[in-house]
């Protein structure tokens, strides 16, 4: 399965509480798509997991992933100029979209300090790692993409960074819920799980159809005033997760073999579980066991 940018904003909230003021230590590229960082945090030494690899695009501390560092590549030579030795000042997400932006404060070689970043887009086949300077200038991407390649965005030296398209889909942790009920109203005609899909960023099918579940509707049930209010209620809910900082995080398997994994509990399935203590641990050991 894949990440939506909800289960994103639970992980990312604990990697800033462990990993804000963290020293980069050493950083190795062991395929064209996938980065291992050790970081010196508060609490010893940590591993951080980047992967833009289409099939499994993540980001995620890891205590079990195992790999032979070899030579590196010239994006991770490129890394360790720029970030190597750098401390983490924050992990931010671009709303609840999936593009994380980990903030390093770094000294070059001429006793320069800036703050530097690091972009990682968990976009599927468009999943990308990319290298900003202070001025948010690209220093280079893991994936290089052309003005032939895409007319609206290209990613390569030396030019600004810009975001991916956006959705006009509106955030349940910034927006109001009238703004909400207002862009679900502009869904009348579809199924309640399709309008929440079309109206709410970072919400993937599975939580879509929970939130349908929770609130006592078919997913499938056209959409009226009455199952809006009540899906607004319950969005009330998934935004107080994470404002209180409430994760329930569980992997559900299907025949012995990882299936699903979700930061709150998805009461829909009907699958066996095993709950972890925190949502990094979670995806951790779903990918590891896939």
């Amino acid at each position: 399965m894949s990440f939506d940018g909800y289960t994103l904003r639970c992980l990312i909230d604990e990697l800033n509480t462990e990993l804000s003021g963290s020293r980069i230590e050493k950083i190795y590229q062991p395929a064209n798509d996938l980065l291992v960082i050790n970081l010196r945090t508060k609490r010893g030494k940590d591993r951080l997991l980047i992967s833009a690899n289409p099939s499994n695009p993540r980001m995620h501390l890891t205590e079990d992933y195992q790999f032979s560092a070899g030579h590196p590549p010239m994006f991770c030579m490129l890394m360790r100029k720029h970030f190597q030795n750098g401390i983490i000042a924050s992990i931010s997400q671009e709303g609840l979209d999936r593009v994380v932006i980990i903030s390093v404060r770094a000294t070059d070689e001429l006793g320069t300090t800036a703050t530097k970043h690091i972009v990682v887009e968990i976009m599927g086949r468009h999943s990308n790692i990319i290298l900003l300077d202070n001025n948010r200038i690209i220093i280079d991407a893991a994936k290089r993409v052309s003005p032939e390649m895409s007319s609206y965005r290209q990613l390569h030296p030396g030019i600004l960074y810009k975001s991916p398209p956006g959705q006009h889909k509106l955030n349940m942790l910034t927006n109001s819920s009238e703004a909400l009920k207002q862009k679900l109203l502009e869904c009348n005609g579809l199924s309640a799980e399709k309008a929440i899909l079309n109206s709410l960023e970072g919400i993937g099918k599975l939580l879509a159809t929970e939130i349908c579940y929770r609130s006592g509707i078919e997913p499938d049930a056209w959409l009226d005033s009455n199952n809006i209010c009540r899906l607004l209620d319950t969005t009330e809910t998934f935004r107080a997760v994470i404002f209180q900082s409430d994760y329930s995080p569980v992997i559900y398997y299907k025949s012995g073999r990882p299936q699903y994994f979700s930061a709150v509990l998805l009461t829909h399935l009907n699958l066996d579980s095993v709950k972890h203590d925190n949502v990094n641990r979670m995806v951790d050991s779903f990918f590891s066991e896939k």
